[in-house]
Formats: structure tokens, C-alpha cells, sequence
């Protein structure tokens, strides 16, 4: 994130709006471990752990479990429950030094847009949520420049003033995520799409939710889509 400020500038309160948007989430979600609503000054006062990046840019340590059952289409249309599609998924690897890429998995982002989005006809426009692996809130930051959501270097600017929010252009992490719901290697997020899509998230139901991005930036960096209707 150092580097990011310097290529692109940009400050730790306008980061915070990631933690407090998730944190808002959270607390709409009875089963999120982290319930309490936090503002900007919350996050500023709070310690860092590794300046610049403070307590609420990390994700929780916790114990916990999801299950994620995959499948055909033919057989999801006579169970209980409404179906969901997995209309794609990609991944690259992206094995270094350093835990972040260099340039914030830009690239990675491209790749996986072009190999995902772009054979299913579908563009960031398209999307009416997005689910983050957010191990750090900046991996929030740099897929949302990466796969064309927020200009390249503006992406601080363009989460403010509840955009990220429910409510928002595009909710991220309306479950809490792994900053504030549950730490569980991004399988939450997925369970959260269901929900979504299934029009059954309750008090964070989000209006019209037909397609859902997904993301996770680390050492695979990976994408997959879900959708309400199979595309066709």
C-alpha cells in the first residue's frame, strides 16, 4: 500500500471506507463475528500493525466451516432450493518474493477478465455485488482497479460516499467478508453469493441481484461468477 501512495497517492482515511463499509455489512448478519458498526475515526484510531495498514485492514483468526455443493443444472432445478449458476471461474499463479505483486495484480486482473469475462459476454458493468477474498482490505482496492470497477490509481476516490455500500453501485462483502463476518479462505463470500442470489440475505438483501463477481488476489490469484439465470 506504501507503494501504491507513492505511484498514485491517496490516504489511510480514504482506505478505512473499505473496513467500514465490510463492518457495516456485518453488522446486518447475525452469524458475523465482528456485529459492531466502526466509523472513519474508529479506524484511524485504531493501532497499526503494519504501518500503514491498522487492525481493521486485516482479516480475522477464527475456527468455522461453510459447505459449498456444486451440482448439474438439470438436477439443482428438483431440489429445494433455488438454483444458482456458476457461470465461470479462472485462476493464474503468481509465485514470488514478495507476498504482492508489483503491480497490485493488475495484470493478473487483465488476464483473468479476458479468460473469464470476456468468453461469457460479461463486463464490470454487468455486476450487481462483488465478494472479496479481503485478507487485507487492499485486495479490495487493487480488484476493483483491476477488473476495471475503478479507474487505475483512483480507486480511493472512487469508493467514498457509500459506493461500495449497500445501497452503493456495487456492495462488496455484504456478508462482513473475512474482515469482519468469518476468516474462511474466502468460502464465505461464496456462500454469501448464494444467499444473494437466492433473494434470501435478509436485512443486506441487495436489490436485483442477478450476477456476482468474486475474486481472491494472493499466490493463485483466482475469479469465478455466479449467476441467478444461466447465461445464455
Amino acid at each position: 500500500f506504501t507503494r501504491y501512495q507513492h505511484l498514485y497517492g491517496g490516504t489511510e482515511e480514504e482506505l478505512g471506507a473499505i473496513a467500514v463499509a465490510i463492518r457495516k455489512h456485518a453488522s446486518m448478519n447475525p452469524k458475523a463475528t465482528m456485529q459492531t458498526p466502526i466509523t472513519i475515526q474508529d479506524y484511524l484510531d485504531a493501532r497499526y500493525v503494519a504501518k500503514p495498514l491498522r487492525l481493521f485492514d486485516y482479516c480475522l483468526v477464527n475456527d468455522g466451516a461453510v459447505c459449498y455443493i456444486l451440482t448439474s443444472a438439470e438436477r439443482a432445478k428438483e431440489l429445494k432450493q433455488p438454483p444458482v449458476y456458476l457461470a465461470g471461474f479462472g485462476m493464474r499463479t503468481s509465485i514470488r518474493e514478495e507476498y504482492a505483486s508489483e503491480d497490485h495484480w493488475y495484470q493478473a486482473c487483465q488476464d483473468l477478465s479476458r479468460d473469464v469475462l470476456d468468453p461469457i459476454g460479461l463486463t464490470a458493468k454487468d455486476f450487481d455485488a462483488l465478494q472479496v477474498y479481503d485478507n487485507f482490505s487492499v485486495s479490495v482496492l487493487w480488484g476493483l482497479e483491476g477488473f476495471g470497477f475503478a479507474p487505475r490509481g483512483e480507486g480511493l476516490q472512487w469508493i467514498q460516499d457509500g459506493r461500495i455500500e449497500l445501497g452503493g453501485e456495487y456492495p462488496v462483502n455484504t456478508s462482513g467478508g473475512m474482515l469482519s463476518e468469518a476468516y474462511l479462505r474466502g468460502w464465505n463470500g461464496h456462500a454469501e453469493m448464494v444467499r444473494q442470489l437466492r433473494g434470501q440475505a435478509g436485512d443486506r438483501q441487495g436489490k436485483d441481484c442477478d450476477k456476482i463477481l468474486y475474486w481472491g488476489l494472493s499466490v493463485v490469484p483466482a475469479v469465478s461468477v455466479l449467476t441467478r439465470e444461466p447465461l445464455a
